[in-house]
């Protein structure tokens, strides 16, 4: 994998932090860059002006969800984890991998129908595998599913029955993951065989409603409230906007990009990916076609971003992302192994292109998730 650092900016102005030459910008004097990772640094120029930066946002479960799933854990209960093939990157919250990584785990992977046919199903599992892998969870099953167009929902009841060893089951996913449309789809098909009622009720020792569905006359398939989104650029913009411009209605289609060293790509006011070193990136880009985006270099990239913040003239902006202190910089050094790597922004999309050596700029909102590996197309 591509090793990852993160660039340290100045949380007003923006500018790349150094501490070699006062006259440059983005001067800050005695920077140990190896040190300073966690801390909001500003540049001595803008020192004085004392701007509040949000900080890196929470990423672990709510504590209602942490005791359902701790009871689950303890009773090794079947876990089925919907997810979305699309947002998903392989970044999980801590605190849930904790929980569940012991557990039987069997992953529902919705919105299949947003890759073109093409795109092979053992690709999209193998990406979903490796993801899970390198959090030491070996999921019992991937099946790929689509609550929209109905595809394999009666494979994961039958698979539900399987692995479950008799046990309750507990459905998880994050928001906006489909975990609720494949539960609406399930409960067309089901037949209830016991003297008990499909309910919701508030799970004891917390304020969640949960929907419960009888398995038979001992136990039950509990529907846990979608996780929040804090880790994914699903959950950091209005609502409007990530129905807009980050969620997808039909099948993504990859655009053809070419970066050369120094030239990056905004896409509105959301994210950036820029070439810092190396001859040429070429890549296709998985994104919400109705996100403008804009080619320019470098160096012009810091002042533009500001100014199309304030402007909006290239769409996405969010009100909720206005200055540079609500964005992080990363940098990526590839390996030169001449293969095909992914690189994934959660809730936004990705890109794939062929690691030689270069050094790779991504911006994104605060606390997004951003992951490097295995492609989940070819």
């Amino acid at each position: 994998m591509g090793k990852l650092s993160r660039v340290l900016r100045c949380n007003n102005c923006g500018e790349i932090l150094q501490s070699n030459d006062k006259t440059k910008p983005g001067y800050i004097p005695k920077l140990d860059f190896t040190n300073e990772t966690d801390r909001v640094l500003y540049c001595e120029s803008c020192y004085q002006k004392k701007m509040v930066n949000r900080g890196f946002l929470a990423k672990e479960i709510d504590d209602d969800s942490y005791t359902i799933l701790k009871k689950a854990a303890i009773e090794r209960c079947l876990i089925v984890y919907a997810i979305d093939t699309f947002a998903f990157n392989g970044i999980i919250k801590s605190q849930l991998i904790e929980l569940i990584k012991d557990l039987p785990i069997l992953i529902v992977a919705n919105k299949k129908d947003l890759f073109l046919a093409k795109d092979s199903d053992n690709t999209l599992k193998s990406f979903i595998y490796d993801r899970f892998k390198e959090l030491n969870i070996v999921p019992k099953e991937i099946i790929l599913v689509s609550a929209n167009k109905n595809y394999q929902i009666d494979l994961v009841k039958t698979k539900i029955e399987e692995y479950r060893n008799q046990k309750d089951v507990y459905f998880i996913g994050e928001r906006a993951s489909g975990k609720t449309a494949i539960i609406n789809c399930l409960l067309k098909n089901y037949k209830n065989n016991t003297t008990r009622n499909i309910t919701s009720f508030i799970y004891p020792n917390t304020n969640s409603k949960l929907l419960t569905i009888p398995l038979d006359e001992n136990t039950n398939l509990y529907e846990l409230p979608g996780f929040n989104l804090d880790d994914s650029c699903l959950g950091l913009v209005e609502k409007n906007i990530a129905n807009k411009y980050l969620s997808l209605k039909t099948p993504v289609k990859a655009k053809k990009i070419k970066l050369l060293e120094d030239q990056c790509l905004v896409f509105g006011g959301l994210a950036m990916i820029g070439l810092h070193q190396g001859k040429s990136l070429e890549f296709k880009a998985y994104f919400n076609d109705k996100i403008e985006t804009k080619k320019m270099g470098l160096d012009k990239e810091r002042i533009f971003f500001k100014t199309n913040l304030l402007k909006k003239d290239l769409r996405p902006v969010s009100d909720l992302l206005m200055d540079f202190d609500n964005y992080d910089l990363f940098q990526y050094k590839m390996e030169n192994d001449n293969k095909l790597h992914e690189i994934a922004i959660k809730g936004l999309g990705f890109i794939t292109f062929i690691a030689k050596g270069q050094i790779i700029y991504i911006m994104a909102p605060k606390g997004v998730g951003i992951k490097e590996g295995t492609p989940r197309v070819i």
